[in-house]
């Protein structure tokens, strides 16, 4: 249950790497989320309350959300849509959007929070909200608070039987903090004295759960086994580190719509290959822009890249020697000396927040030279 400006995102890519694009209830918020849930991951902007409605056996499931103190969250909010759109000159024109009926920003822009996303009924306000929210803080499965945020991440993946480094978590969605005034301060903790209330709870009364989940199936295991020919897309799970999450896209005529950014540091991926033979090096990849030169390093040697054709995703070719295949999984690195930040290369999406980002990839193909 992702509540917003928690750090769910940077969650979500984490846990979106280890399963197929088909286990994932796909949409985001409750105003596109249709039918059913029938996948082994759901995460998004739904409440308990419709979490409860979607998914038939929401009792059983393993449920997670995080939680951070209201007032940061709260102007973490302000500071994302300040940033990301040119109307607004300050903090208090954001959060004078409160006022307006039926702007875009207002699913987002909510007081307490924290209550409302807990909350078993979205009718309850006051104390009764209160109350609910804590019931349903003491039913969760896991509770990671945002200021121990990489500790209580590496914590659940152990509960998850899933091996995480620190380092390998990125930051996705960060806003930079800005000087505010003694006012909108003041305005913020007012508008959530609920959420201040909730939060000084959960610190001191919601307990660490030792209960653990199987998240990996058959579809993660599949990508691991040692071959001598890969046909790897991102509608797979993914073992390696350093990319955003899934994306997809439906422009025509690209035969595979689920990729990955590569950002402004290396995307790391792990392949087990047959040793003894030399190996083609094949991928389409997007480029943010003409700038952008993909280049790939194989358990760190870096390897010429060509460029074959030019379409939406072009081919890229390489090759890898043998003497780069070792009996442990290969480390295949892609990065580039250029990244841009998304929104000033196409100012129309000006509310994509990713960090800096270099190329796109949705295909990678290894096959074994004759």
């Amino acid at each position: 249950m992702h509540i917003p400006k928690t750090g769910g995102t940077t969650l979500r890519l984490l846990l979106e790497l280890q399963v197929s694009a088909e286990e994932i209830y796909p949409f985001r918020n409750t105003t596109e989320a249709k039918g059913l849930v029938r996948q082994e991951l759901v995460s998004g902007h739904f409440p308990y309350w419709y979490c409860q409605k979607i998914d038939k056996t929401f009792e059983d499931a393993f449920k997670i959300t995080i939680l951070r103190d209201p007032v940061e969250r709260y102007l973490s909010f302000l500071r994302a849509k300040k940033k990301a759109d040119i109307n607004f000159p300050d903090l208090e024109s954001v959060l004078k959007l409160r006022l307006k009926p039926h702007n875009k920003y207002l699913d987002c822009l909510i007081d307490n929070a924290l209550c409302r996303y807990l909350s078993a009924n979205p009718l309850l306000e006051g104390e009764s909200l209160l109350e609910s929210a804590k019931q349903t803080l003491q039913s969760l499965d896991c509770v990671i608070f945002f200021d121990t945020f990489a500790k209580d991440v590496v914590e659940l993946f152990n509960r998850l039987g899933i091996d995480l480094d620190k380092k390998n978590i990125p930051k996705i969605n960060a806003t930079e903090k800005e000087p505010i005034s003694a006012q909108l301060l003041d305005q913020i903790k007012q508008l959530n004295q609920l959420d201040i209330k909730l939060y000084e709870y959960a610190k001191k009364h919601v307990q660490k759960n030792n209960n653990e989940y199987e998240l990996r199936k058959k579809s993660f295991e599949n990508i691991l086994e040692t071959t001598s020919e890969v046909d790897y897309t991102f509608n797979l799970p993914l073992n390696g580190t350093g990319w955003t999450y899934r994306e997809n896209t439906n422009v025509k005529p690209v035969k595979h719509s689920f990729y990955r950014w590569v950002m402004d540091q290396p995307a790391y991926i792990y392949f087990s290959l047959e040793e003894g033979s030399d190996y083609d090096l094949d991928f389409s990849a997007h480029c943010l822009t003409k700038e952008v030169l993909p280049r790939v390093s194989v358990n760190g040697k870096e390897i010429e890249i060509l460029k074959l054709n030019s379409k939406s995703f072009s081919l890229y070719h390489g090759k890898i020697p043998k003497d780069c295949i070792t009996s442990a999984p290969m480390e295949i690195a892609f990065y580039s000396t250029k990244a841009f930040q998304y929104r000033d290369v196409y100012p129309s999406q000006h509310n994509r927040n990713h960090p800096p980002l270099s190329f796109a990839i949705n295909r990678i193909q290894i096959s074994k030279k004759e």
